[in-house]
């Protein structure tokens, strides 16, 4: 729990955990600070000062960029990677990382 907290915490956001006792699992929630409207907001000024036409308000407006998604869990590495590309990210799944020799 530490080093999700401090990851979180480097990422501006904030994590909290609960559990009703044992036996009954834990809650853990995490929020992040939203990148995308930013990202698309510095897109659109940057093509404003090159001379280019605003494309609007639209996600698809943002750069791309790319992701490495690492989970054993094969739900959860789809789920992200379906997420992640709703946003037109070009992401690269992997069910385990590779061991540096």
């Amino acid at each position: 729990m530490a080093i999700a907290r401090e990851l979180v915490e480097l990422h501006g956001g904030t994590i909290k955990a609960r559990s009703d006792g044992d036996g009954h699992g834990q809650h853990v929630q995490v929020d992040l600070p939203s990148v995308v409207g930013r990202r698309a907001r510095r897109h659109r000024a940057a093509r404003r000062s090159a001379g280019r036409a605003d494309d609007g308000d639209s996600i698809g407006s943002a750069p791309r960029t790319s992701h490495l998604v690492v989970d054993d869990e094969p739900d959860a590495r789809d789920l992200i990677e379906m997420a992640l590309s709703q946003y037109g990210a070009i992401v690269t799944t992997r069910r385990r990382a590779r061991r540096r020799r």
